[in-house]
């Protein structure tokens, strides 16, 4: 998956996960785990199901990951991200699954936290944070993932649409803003080019359409074809994406390398 240099909100962009925890008084985290999917030294199997080499109905998958403080693999090690996925519905890859984090380093050694739910397929996903063990003893909080919507095509994007690539560029940028209309030509130009080559690219508006009507879904839209966008346009009506990445104004770019057999996913506790 993609190694970042700087903040990588996976669940990234398209799919992010924002916890918040109560026990008591209010906790906020951020840390990142890290999935190796192949290779001698893979952290996650399938242990049970109808087919062992693809993911189908009744398959089980358990996986011990390593987290992180941040998304470079040899970011400090805090502890361990250990659970498992149920292929659990007979009409979509939606997933169950209970997840324990385990921290062995830092102020939070010798405390677990434990999350449990369901992810569907596609769009929103409300998970429940149901306890925890030594400083997280009793904690109560809940996990929502998002994934993006593009509004030309009404498709829903998730980061496993770009497993295949080599490079991402993700791209924060909004209809109105001067200075993305100034370089709106050139970005096209300069995607295309470097898409030809094998990169992969997206871009993310993150406006409130109360302030900034013309940001909208449907002006989005608009543009897209307008201005024949060779990457996707996605919609992130939370803001949650634009926090994780911490991006805070338009343009803004975030250039990722693929790390083999190597998954990154960020969490905000």
């Amino acid at each position: 998956m993609f190694s970042p240099p700087s903040n990588f909100a996976s669940s990234f962009f398209l799919l992010f996960f924002l916890f918040s925890i109560s026990h008591g008084f209010d906790t906020h985290l951020h840390f990142y785990f890290h999935e190796i999917v192949s290779g001698p030294n893979k952290t996650s199997f399938i242990v049970a199901g109808p087919n062992l080499t693809s993911h189908e109905f009744g398959d089980i998958v358990v996986f011990d990951n390593a987290l992180r403080v941040g998304p470079d693999p040899n970011s400090k090690l805090i502890g361990r991200a250990q659970g498992m996925s149920v292929l659990a519905s007979l009409s979509d890859q939606s997933v169950l699954t209970p997840i324990n984090f385990v921290f062995t380093e830092g102020e939070y050694k010798g405390s677990t936290l434990t999350l449990f739910g369901r992810v569907p397929a596609s769009g929103t996903a409300e998970r429940t944070v149901v306890g925890g063990t030594g400083q997280f003893r009793l904690a109560r909080g809940y996990a929502i993932s998002s994934v993006l919507p593009e509004p030309l095509t009404g498709k829903v994007w998730k980061l496993d649409d770009f497993e295949s690539y080599p490079a991402l560029l993700v791209m924060f940028i909004c209809n109105h803003c001067p200075f993305v209309k100034h370089l709106k030509k050139d970005i096209v130009k300069l995607t295309k080019f470097y898409m030809g080559k094998g990169l992969a690219a997206v871009a993310i508006s993150s406006n409130s359409t109360i302030t900034h009507p013309q940001d909208g879904p449907e002006f989005m839209a608009k543009e897209a074809k307008l201005f024949n966008y060779p990457f996707p346009y996605l919609f992130d009506e939370s803001q949650e994406v634009a926090r994780a990445f911490g991006a805070v104004c338009t343009p803004e770019f975030f250039l990722f390398k693929k790390v083999a057999n190597h998954r990154v996913t960020s969490v905000e506790v």
